[in-house]
């Protein structure tokens, strides 16, 4: 999410963080069905639009605060129990699904062919500095080689031969023209 935001401008990654961690805790999960707060505090979090738009009185406002009717303690921590169960049941079975993708994919592994261009997964970029922000993919590059095992042999566009495994490459696909002037029948537009 985050390296969304500073594509252009990565030194000003930490102004972007505290929205960034918020808009994570507060998005519903996939996986558990609940969002982090929610999971960790046992309530609803109040989002800034709720602050300015709201305008329940205080006893309601505190209904709010929990998100179960009765504040009873015992009430509460038997509620929050049931829902940290069925967060961790929701958890197992989104882990099932995703193995089962996971080996599907993996199962019968993409097939290039020779003169496709193709991207290569860049294993340098978390160790360099700033790294973390930088494309995931380098390239294009070309397929010049096919041999055993997965692997291919690639150039890029200096000509400089690598090889790479089939499960490090992705297909390249041009990009479209994004925020570039593109002259149509003698007229600019952006």
């Amino acid at each position: 999410m985050l390296v969304k935001y500073v594509f252009d401008k990565q030194e000003q990654w930490s102004f972007y963080l505290d929205t960034c961690v918020f808009a994570y805790n507060t998005s519903r999960h996939e996986s558990s069905k609940y969002t982090p707060f929610f999971l960790m505090f046992g309530r609803r979090a109040t989002l800034p639009i709720d602050i300015n738009f709201c305008e329940d009185s205080p006893t309601e406002k505190h209904q709010h605060y929990y998100a179960f009717d009765d504040p009873d303690i015992s009430t509460l921590s038997t509620a929050r129990q049931q829902v940290l169960e069925q967060a961790k049941t929701n958890i197992l079975q989104a882990q099932a699904k995703q193995k089962e993708q996971f080996d599907k994919k993996h199962a019968n592994p993409q097939c290039f062919q020779i003169d496709q261009q193709v991207l290569k997964k860049d294993f340098t970029r978390k160790k360099t500095r700033g790294g973390k922000l930088k494309e995931r993919y380098l390239g294009p590059y070309l397929i010049t080689k096919i041999m055993p095992h997965g692997v291919y042999e690639i150039k890029n566009e200096a000509g400089v031969a690598t090889r790479a495994t089939g499960a490090h490459l992705k297909a390249y696909r041009t990009p479209l023209a994004r925020g570039r002037n593109i002259l149509y029948n003698n007229q600019v537009t952006a």
